[in-house]
């Protein structure tokens, strides 16, 4: 039960990690270079670089072996010029540099297996290869375990560390970091998982046709390959480099007719072996153009259906790739690329939970490689952890903070809610005391008026109604025919107005400014002033006849 739950969890890490992981795939073949990169979001991909450069000259299986430094020169070039800011790479190399098979063994554990291989004879027993095993990197991964028969299938997958030393040493050369070492078989059977609504209840076949490699994988819901070289001749091979597959011809329908004539034997081998029929066989090239190629390829194999690979079908182009892309009239060209650009190091073996051929990687130290890329994703979500432990703190203690202030704001909210109501009173009551003051003022100014006049009231009514803010005064006299108003202002504005106030009244005829200093009180600039209101003739009206 431990071991389940321990593996459930590894596996979930291993996804995530892998998700996050930056990989540049690289595609080198004799005669170009083609690099690219791919962004996942849920099931659907979006490509966010693509680029590839040509070598010119003679051109040939050597090619890569002999200019190795002209292939890293034009690898630099398209990675500055497309931007790419990974070191990652994934790289595949050809089939016909790999021994694949599927071998039975009795049925073990994995930690069995483990433990057999590391006596260097479970693989010199049951493969046989040119070349002593320690000249070879070798991948293995159980497809499937037959546990009533006793017996598992293992895809069993090497390749000379010299040939594989001829492509990292490229990469390298290029200024990246060779992480992935796939086989171009592999590699275009990655890229069909970019397709989507893909069914694989009936075998699939891919065939690659070309001046360099000619292979035919099939591919069933079991996850076991099936694969198979088809050859041409050195003759033939010369023949695709020079002359173009749509020019008509009798050299071209004779290759094409050996051609398929050797893959429907595959086919029929397979069908026979496996009581399958292969409902369809998609066709990837590096030349030009082989829409004629297919066409006579399908006259050869009537019972399948042939069709050009497009690996872009389902994919998320931009614009300005989509410019790259569609100056290169045949898109299944790009089908090993973007099949490696899916590519990750998976340091954690996420893809041994998925199914046997997405994870091939025959880097011959890859184990130190990612041991040091899980001890650096370790150090990342280890810092992550120690990251969400303080936020998580943070946010407690936020929380409780939060929870605080909510009450304090509520008895706060009271508090406010009764000062305004004070402070309206006490606005009110400063109020009331202004009138007060302002009438006691105005009293206290017409003490000396010796007239019981009701004119008399209403003249002094309208100098009270007169009086603006910023004036204050000190006394009102009455000599017989005017008034004389003596008081204090906080600006000259203020007695301009208060003597228009006064000429518009209707008791007095004039309002004259007579007088004007200025005082400091409080270290305030006070402006005293006294003004001569002349009366119009006041009536002798008694108070008993108003």
């Amino acid at each position: 039960m431990a071991n389940k739950l321990l593996g459930a969890i590894k596996a979930r890490l291993s996804k995530l990690i892998v998700q996050q992981e930056d990989v540049v795939g690289v595609d080198i073949m004799p005669g170009y270079i083609r690099i690219a990169q791919l962004e996942q979001s849920g099931k659907r991909w979006t490509v966010t670089k693509v680029g590839y450069r040509y070598v010119q000259g003679q051109i040939d299986t050597n090619d890569l072996k002999n200019n190795p430094d002209g292939y890293s020169r034009k690898l630099q070039q398209v990675c500055e010029k497309n931007k790419v800011s990974t070191s990652n790479a994934a790289v595949s190399i050809p089939v016909s540099s790999a021994v694949i098979q599927v071998v039975n063994l009795p049925l073990m554990s994995d930690e069995e297996l483990d433990e057999a291989i590391k006596t260097d004879s479970l693989w010199d027993n049951v493969v046989q290869l040119p070349d002593p095993i320690d000249e070879y990197s070798i991948f293995h991964q159980v497809i499937k375990r037959h546990n009533t028969e006793n017996l598992m299938d293992i895809l069993f997958v090497a390749s000379k560390l010299s040939d594989i030393e001829d492509y990292m040493g490229i990469v390298r050369s290029a200024g990246l970091n060779p992480v992935v070492v796939d086989v171009r078989c592999f590699s275009l059977r990655n890229a069909l998982d970019l397709k989507q609504n893909l069914s694989f209840k009936q075998p699939i076949g891919l065939l690659e046709f070309g001046p360099f490699e000619n292979f035919l994988l099939i591919i069933d819901k079991e996850g076991a390959p099936f694969i198979a070289e088809i050859y041409i001749s050195d003759v033939d091979k010369e023949h695709l480099l020079n002359t173009s597959p749509t020019e008509s011809g009798n050299d071209n329908t004779k290759l094409f007719e050996r051609y398929a004539m050797q893959v429907s034997q595959v086919v029929s081998s397979y069908q026979s072996k496996y009581n399958s029929t292969i409902s369809k066989i998609f066709v990837a090239s590096t030349l030009p153009s082989i829409d004629d190629a297919i066409a006579q390829f399908q006259i050869g194999l009537p019972n399948s259906r042939l069709e050009a690979f497009n690996p872009l079908a389902d994919v998320r182009v931009p614009a300005n790739i989509e410019q790259k892309v569609s100056a290169e009239p045949n898109s299944s060209m790009f089908a090993a690329v973007l099949g490696l650009a899916t590519r990750k190091l998976d340091i954690f073996g996420y893809y041994q939970y998925v199914t046997g051929v997405n994870n091939i990687n025959l880097l011959p130290n890859r184990d130190a490689v990612k041991a040091k890329a899980k001890a650096q994703a370790f150090s990342r979500y280890v810092l992550i952890l120690v990251v969400l432990m303080v936020l998580a703190g943070a946010g407690w203690s936020f929380f409780d903070v939060s929870e605080k202030k909510k009450s304090v704001t509520e008895k706060m909210a009271v508090y406010y809610a009764v000062a305004n109501e004070r402070d309206q009173k006490l606005a009110t009551r400063d109020e009331l005391v202004r009138q007060i003051q302002k009438i006691s003022g105005l009293l206290e100014a017409s003490a000396n008026l010796d007239s019981n006049q009701v004119s008399m009231y209403e003249l002094l009514t309208e100098i009270n109604n007169s009086v603006i803010d910023g004036i204050a005064l000190d006394s009102i006299a009455y000599d017989g025919s005017a008034v004389i108003i003596i008081g204090r202002s906080l600006s000259d504005q203020n007695i301009i107005e208060f003597n228009s106030k006064l000429d518009s009244s209707s008791h007095i005829r004039r309002a004259s400014l007579q007088t004007m200093s200025v005082s400091m009180e409080d270290g305030l600039a006070l402006k005293n002033f006294s003004l001569r209101c002349t009366l119009e003739p006041l009536g002798n009206k008694t108070e008993s006849e108003q």
